[in-house]
This record gives C-alpha cells, sequence and structure tokens, in this order.
C-alpha cells in the first residue's frame, strides 16, 4: 500500500451527514464511553465496544468482548479481523463503512459545512462559530492538544472553550455533550 493511501471511517447517524474520521498509527476506539474516537450512545453498544488499528499499513477491527458484538459485511468479529475498502460494519445499530484513499484531501477543512442545519444548534445554546469548530473536534474524539493544533489555539484555551461550551449548554461530559448534539439535531423524514 503507498503510504499516501488514508484509511477513514465514515458514520452516518439517521438524518445527518457522514462523519469521516482519519485513522492514523493511534488506536481509534469506538464505544459509549466518553473517552472513545467516536462515541456512539446507544444501549445496544458497549462502553468500549471495538478497536481499530493499522498494522503495516492494514486496517484491523477488534471487538474489545462487547456484549452484542462486531459485525463485518454480515459476520461476527471474533477476536481481530483484517478490513478491507468498503468494508460494512455493524455497532449495535450503527453502521460504520471503511474507506481509503488519499490523506490530506479527503479531510474536510471547514467544521462547520456550509449548507448545515446545526446552526440552529449553535444559536440555542449561544455558541460561537469558534466554540462549534471545538465542539465538532471534541465529537470527533480529538484531544484538548489536537485540537489546539487543528485551530492554532493554546491547550489553555481549547480547555476554556469546552469548560465554556459544557456551561452553556449544561453538561458536563463529551458523552453528555454527543447525546445533546444528536438529539438537537432534526432527522429529515
Amino acid at each position: 500500500m503507498p503510504e499516501t493511501a488514508q484509511w477513514r471511517i465514515e458514520y452516518r447517524a439517521k438524518g445527518a451527514a457522514p462523519s469521516v474520521y482519519l485513522l492514523d498509527d493511534k488506536p481509534f476506539l469506538v464505544g459509549r464511553h466518553e473517552h472513545c474516537n467516536l462515541i456512539l450512545s446507544s444501549v445496544e453498544v458497549s462502553r468500549k465496544h471495538c478497536r481499530f488499528s493499522l498494522q503495516q499499513g492494514e486496517l484491523f477491527v477488534e471487538d474489545l468482548d462487547s456484549t452484542n458484538g462486531t459485525f463485518v459485511n454480515g459476520g461476527r468479529v471474533n477476536g481481530s479481523m483484517r478490513l478491507l475498502p468498503g468494508d460494512l460494519l455493524m455497532v449495535g445499530t450503527a453502521e460504520l463503512q471503511v474507506q481509503q484513499g488519499a490523506a490530506a484531501e479527503q479531510e474536510l477543512l471547514t467544521m462547520v459545512p456550509p449548507e448545515n442545519p446545526k446552526d440552529a444548534f449553535a444559536e440555542a445554546w449561544g455558541l460561537s462559530r469558534r466554540e462549534m469548530e471545538v465542539v465538532f473536534l471534541l465529537l470527533k474524539g480529538k484531544s484538548s492538544q489536537e485540537i489546539a493544533d487543528r485551530l492554532f489555539i493554546s491547550p489553555g484555551t481549547v480547555k476554556n472553550h469546552i469548560s465554556n461550551i459544557y456551561r452553556k449548554t449544561e453538561t458536563k461530559s463529551r458523552l453528555q455533550l454527543a447525546n445533546l448534539y444528536d438529539t438537537s439535531i432534526p432527522t429529515e423524514e
């Protein structure tokens, strides 16, 4: 595999635009726990449900002894399994698709898409555009340092933004924020 081939996971919540997660050499956790990279707030998802990892340029998924299992193309994952582009994973009722392509060109640079009905979330909770950029990065599982690096601000400023976001939205964790965000966005019928 060429080094420029970037692995991605695409997650599409019901009625929402897809979220794309770029994978790197760090493990990528999926589950309900607030420290997971992709937080899925469903009772069918374990706190730490599964983990994606890159090994010599190839992508693997490992079920972390989840209650309801992790499925790839309809088959249950036992232990670790190598993934291919186009594979469809089921984690609870959430569908994740594995993709691969050029790294930098695939990532959206704008954190808030232009035709975004989610602006209502920012308006409802009094969040600034910068705070919404921080919200999107938090929901993508980025650390304070990664957010600081991405937005070219200090880690202290990121912590202040997070504190303000939690105060304004009356939440105390990423999981609560993710739940609030998911329930605040209108679904398309």
